[in-house]
């Protein structure tokens, strides 16, 4: 089949779907703890990493539930995952730059040391 990668590999593989699932997955738990569920309840791990990893081609609510729906996933919790997954899909939240924040937590020290110089 064609699954996607680990997650811990998206960000480099494909830091837009790691974006995508970064934005859905907190808000899934939401949802979750909204309903009082365990989170892989309201959508199997695998389904969400699927339409995160490679949402259908032209996103929206319709198509997000059908993709859903063909992965295998029951109508109620598709009337709660929709949703969520489509507005992270149309819009993900930026992910934290690891790189800029090592080069970050140099700088301070370095920008310290030469003040203390002068």
């Amino acid at each position: 089949t064609n699954a996607p990668p680990p997650p811990r590999v998206w960000v480099d593989r494909d830091p837009e779907a790691a974006a995508r699932l970064a934005t859905a997955r907190p808000a899934l738990q939401a949802k979750a703890d909204e309903l009082k569920l365990p989170v892989e309840n309201l959508l199997t791990p695998d389904y969400l990493r699927r339409v995160t990893w490679r949402p259908p081609a032209d996103i929206s609510l319709e198509s997000v539930a059908e993709e859903l729906r063909s992965l295998g996933a029951r109508e109620w919790q598709i009337s709660f995952a929709a949703p969520i997954l489509t507005e992270a899909c149309l819009n993900p939240a930026p992910l934290p730059a690891k790189e800029s924040k090592a080069k970050e937590a140099k700088a301070p020290t370095d920008a310290h040391s030469s003040g203390n110089a002068g």
